[in-house]
């Protein structure tokens, strides 16, 4: 209870409080979103259109994460989250505008969904990045089981609360929430101080290209970021393929919006308990070989719930499979804030986080056509198998087995240098 309490009390900071909070209420409303997408397009027996939207979120994160690293280094990462928070409550808040007056079809969700993709790094990378320099190396564990938190949140209230609006009022209006708590998290952010405006020492003379490419030469080089990415990529593909089979493999048992809503939340409980665990206790295991048992942990639950399980149990499976993955999300983003040089941070988490969301759409691509043909419980399967075999192949790299960090550690054990020089 002590690690919970030090967690907590992260919040109560005057910074660190206001990124929490308003970025805890901007994913909340992130849940009603991505409920209501999956939703609309569900009830409409619309597969193939549901990937095409979310396909087109990934794409422009991507488009969004290279026209954003070269500018992480070198302006106020807070600023540029403001902008974003303000943006993307526009965006959000033109698909329910189009449906005042009709149905909106994919020429409303698509360039919406675009604006949403193409801005989602600047206030994902910028919180991770603000983070570091608000708290102290021990406690990035603590404030990054926070930020899982907030995820984890996101999706409990918000498919909850997203069921009961949906029921209620029409799949539309939860659109209209999360323009809303876009521009809380702005307001909160412009009421943070300007110690998260220092950037970080960097050749004045270097040009956003330089920037650019002098970040992507620090990953190419370094074996330990690239196998953060293999692990990651592959595990977003098969997220991907698992959101796409999620509402229809709950359809299949028997369910309405209701249920969908529940067993979505049942994985929001799993993550919280398993966010806020991994930022509370010491962990003395070696981070690399952690990381990949829990890929495998968390993906056993996945295979039992493609058996085709009642609607219950198959809450409660995704309620355990989220308990195992979210310290992994906690860990893996730990990890790559301690190996990333200072003057490197902000473009080392954009350019990571790009890649890795690469493979989303992927999955989102293949889910359709795979529910489609061989099933929402099929599809399930094979994503699940597919991490297991990722994890596996991470043990077979040597530099990831080697590397001594321990996540509870407070120095930094030299983990700023490459390990392929050393």
């Amino acid at each position: 209870m002590n690690g919970l309490r030090r967690q907590l009390a992260l919040t109560t900071r005057h910074d660190f409080g206001l990124l929490f909070w308003g970025s805890l209420v901007s994913k909340i409303g992130d849940g009603f979103t991505f409920f209501a997408l999956a939703w609309f397009f569900a009830e409409r027996d619309s597969p193939g259109r549901l990937a095409i939207v979310l396909v087109a979120y990934e794409i422009a994160a991507i488009a969004g994460g290279i026209a954003l690293t070269s500018v992480m280094d070198r302006v106020s990462r807070r600023k540029l989250a403001v902008l974003d928070s303000f943006i993307r409550a526009a965006a959000v808040a033109s698909i329910p505008l189009v449906g005042l007056v009709h149905d909106p079809g994919l020429e409303t969700f698509v360039p919406a969904m675009a604006v949403l993709g193409f801005w989602s790094p600047a206030a994902d990378v910028a919180q991770r990045a603000m983070t570091v320099d608000l708290v102290a190396p021990d406690e990035l564990n603590a404030a990054n089981g926070l930020e899982g938190f907030q995820w984890e949140i996101g999706w409990l209230l918000g498919p909850l609360l997203g069921a009961v609006i949906v029921g209620t009022f029409g799949t539309l209006q939860a659109f209209w929430i999360d323009a809303a708590t876009f521009a809380i998290f702005g307001v909160a952010l412009m009421f943070m101080s300007a110690v998260v405006d220092k950037l970080p020492n960097r050749a004045a003379d270097a040009s956003p290209w330089n920037d650019l490419v002098e970040g992507f030469s620090y990953v190419r080089r370094e074996p330990i970021m690239l196998m953060i990415i293999q692990l990651t990529a592959i595990s977003n593909f098969t997220i991907g393929m698992v959101l796409v089979a999620l509402p229809f493999l709950v359809i299949d048992a028997g369910g309405g919006s209701n249920a969908f809503g529940l067993v979505t939340a049942a994985g929001g409980i799993g993550g919280i308990i398993g966010s806020l665990a991994a930022g509370s206790f010491h962990w003395r295991w070696p981070a690399t070989r952690t990381l990949s048992v829990l890929v495998i942990a968390a993906a056993i639950p996945l295979l039992a719930v493609a058996a085709g399980p009642p609607i219950w149990l198959m809450g409660a499976l995704f309620c355990v499979a989220n308990m195992i993955a979210a310290p992994w999300n906690v860990f893996i983003l730990t990890l790559r804030q301690r190996l990333a040089p200072p003057q490197l941070l902000g473009r080392v988490l954009s350019l990571t986080m790009l890649v890795n969301r690469a493979g989303t759409p992927g999955g989102y691509a293949i889910g359709g056509p795979l529910v489609a043909s061989i099933g929402a419980a099929g599809t399930l399967a094979l994503g699940a198998g597919g991490n297991i075999a990722n994890a596996v192949a991470s043990l077979g790299s040597k530099p990831w087995l080697d590397c001594p960090l321990r996540l509870s550690e407070t120095d930094d054990i030299d983990v700023h240098v490459s390990r392929s020089t050393e």
